[in-house]
């Protein structure tokens, strides 16, 4: 494995474990998962304002389970969690973070600048507001990279007509779009230019455009 791919693997790895830290003895290796994902269940927005995890809803959209399963192991097998059985007949399976784990995840979050990242998502109500901007941002990309592409027949990925019509007023004018066909990727690369090349191409591949 090349020092590209590395990053990018401890870079899911320290999302992973420090959206667990607050979780753990509490809920499911799988609440995490569902959180990552942004899952709309009652249960997991729940759980996003009652342990304070506004950053992490909705992270990875496109995280599968076999991705999610790889973690877990890989996380397992380096002594950094540990699961926990149900304690009675009525309680669900938990984990717990070893103390390995807590100074590795430490370490994690300081070499990505998790909390820099972090800083504008910890507001109360954060999690519902995500999601609107997820939405918009994800089908803003793909029409400007249509539009650059000089290709507008294609299917939006965000089906929401509300969205479709923020996105539309947005490339109303062409001014307008030729300012965001010149400054959105100039924008993604100025906030994600930190990060290691393989984790940025991690963050880009939950994008969807003319060529992906």
């Amino acid at each position: 494995m090349n020092n590209r791919s590395i990053a990018a693997q401890d870079f899911l790895r320290a999302v992973t474990i420090n959206a667990m830290i607050p979780l753990a003895n509490e809920r499911t290796l799988q609440a995490a998962f569902y959180i990552l994902r942004g899952r709309k269940a009652n249960q997991t927005l729940q759980d996003v304002h009652l342990y304070h995890l506004y950053p992490y809803y909705r992270m990875f959209p496109r995280f599968t389970k076999e991705d999610w399963e790889k973690i877990v192991s890989t996380l397992l097998q380096e002594e950094l969690i540990v699961t926990l059985p149900a304690v009675t007949a009525t309680s669900k399976p938990s984990f717990s973070i070893t103390e390995k784990g807590i100074d590795q995840a430490e370490q994690w979050k300081a070499a990505f600048q998790l909390e820099r990242w972090n800083e504008p998502f910890t507001e109360s109500g954060m999690a519902e507001k995500i999601e609107l901007f997820w939405q918009r941002l994800h089908l803003l990309v793909q029409t400007v990279s249509q539009l650059l592409a000089g290709d507008l027949g294609f299917f939006p990925v965000v089906s929401d007509k509300k969205i479709q019509q923020w996105v539309k007023n947005q490339l109303a004018s062409q001014t307008a779009r030729e300012q965001w066909q010149k400054r959105l990727g100039e924008e993604l690369y100025t906030l994600w230019s930190p990060l290691p090349e393989d984790v940025q191409k991690l963050l880009i591949g939950q994008l969807s455009g003319a060529t992906q």
